[in-house]
């Protein structure tokens, strides 16, 4: 989205590694709030979760070269219409990264979450635009997310999600979602298919370091 709409290499750069990096603030945030879905978050609930953002900035604010990243997480949680947190901002005022990143994550959050399709969930963002989103942002939405996931789509007619331990994972396999180690350290990306070394290394950090979930994969289908 962020090549779509234009911006700068560096800001391309910025958004790139605040989208890598978004989830490091949750760190320490009570895993139950984590498993539960924003709308399911009670009043406390969603105060605590909500620090994320802050958490994420000054995670990454004495690394230099992350700085810029730090403040597009920051603003993740500022709704386009003034409402949001921590600093109330509307509009133009929200950074065009931090825009983009929480629009992308919505979208593929709501899909890994509902197992629903692309053109459903992208009618459930139309709902928030203008309150919650930048509704010039929907149509490169669609645009950068209708190649990617019809793509998916079409692999999981044949395919089905499932969330797996080290040791039942093979090679081959397709990663749903990124894999981070309980402190925090990315293992793997949305994306990447498993070799022997990733399982090994899996099985490692399970083992010393373990992750909060279960590994997300693609598994081919048993047919009849």
């Amino acid at each position: 989205m962020a090549q779509i709409l234009g911006l700068e290499r560096a800001e391309v750069a910025d958004v790139r590694a605040a989208a890598l990096l978004h989830s490091i603030g949750k760190l320490g945030i009570d895993e139950d709030i984590l498993r539960k879905t924003e709308s399911a978050l009670n009043e406390k609930e969603w105060r605590a979760y909500r620090q994320y953002t802050v958490r994420g900035e000054t995670a990454l604010n004495p690394i230099e070269e992350l700085r810029g990243a730090g403040v597009l997480i920051r603003h993740l949680l500022e709704f386009y219409d003034g409402s949001g947190t921590p600093d109330a901002l509307q509009g133009e005022q929200i950074p065009p990264g931090s825009r983009i990143i929480a629009l992308a994550e919505y979208l593929d959050r709501r899909i890994n979450e509902s197992g629903a399709s692309l053109g459903l969930v992208l009618q459930g963002v139309k709902d928030l635009l203008g309150s919650r989103f930048d509704p010039n942002l929907y149509k490169p939405l669609a645009e950068a997310a209708g190649g990617h996931y019809s793509d998916e789509d079409a692999v999981m007619e044949h395919t089905r999600r499932c969330e797996l331990t080290p040791r039942e994972l093979a090679v081959g396999m397709m990663v749903l979602r990124d894999v981070y180690s309980g402190t925090g350290l990315l293992l793997l990306q949305k994306g990447s298919v498993l070799s022997a070394e990733n399982i090994r290394s899996l099985k490692h950090y399970y083992a010393s370091d373990p992750p909060e979930r279960p590994v997300q994969v693609l598994v081919k289908r048993v047919t009849d």
